[in-house]
């Protein structure tokens, strides 16, 4: 986990090289995984950079509050029944995590919550596939399904549709954001103490 300095940066990905390699490694590793194409990347994308190469991503969409978050246009659900209050100004859509070295996966979200929260976010939510539903569970991370909810696959663009289709479906969750900084923070500020992680995220 060292680049040049013998540190992992963690920053927004603010320039177009930074922009360009993190979409192209969320797409490779959809495409190994589901052989189709990711949905198509929010404005904000989190990358864990070894040297000049992007080694990881959490990308994070904003809403003002009259726009839908892109997950409400793919499933059907009542947004008066959601876990936590359903306040698009509140709340950020997280997703298109991927990472190709170890234990940065925890850092990342972390450095996505922190940035979230720093820009007055309370709430997230996302969809997930039991494997990454499993990984928030280890790292502490409370998820609150949302139920009912309908996927509607004839929203999706047929070279995008493999993800979705293959099992185990996606489900949509919300998060607490404070309740997951709390439960990410020990390990993420563990990596900086010990210099392995440079943290750049306001």
């Amino acid at each position: 986990m060292t680049d040049r300095n013998g540190v992992v940066r963690i920053e927004i990905a603010s320039n177009e090289e930074d922009y360009r390699n993190a979409v192209r490694l969320i797409e490779s590793v959809i495409r190994r995984w589901y052989g189709c194409l990711p949905p198509e990347p929010p404005k904000t994308i989190v990358v864990a950079k070894h040297g000049s190469e992007v080694i990881g991503t959490s990308a994070l969409e904003f809403s003002n509050g009259e726009e839908p978050l892109s997950i409400e246009s793919i499933y059907e659900f009542d947004r008066a029944r959601t876990p936590w209050p359903f306040d698009r100004p509140r709340i950020v859509q997280f997703g298109r995590w991927a990472a190709t070295m170890k234990d940065i996966s925890g850092v990342l979200i972390y450095a996505s919550t922190v940035f979230a929260l720093n820009h007055g976010k309370i709430w997230g939510v996302s969809e997930v596939k039991d494997r990454i539903a499993e990984r928030f569970s280890e790292l502490g991370v409370e998820l609150r399904f949302i139920t009912p909810a309908k996927l509607l696959l004839e929203r999706i663009s047929e070279d995008r549709r493999a993800y979705y289709v293959t099992p185990p479906r996606s489900r949509p969750c919300m998060v607490h954001l404070r309740q997951m900084e709390r439960a990410l923070k020990p390990d993420a500020l563990r990596l900086v103490s010990e210099g392995r992680v440079d943290l750049r995220i306001e």
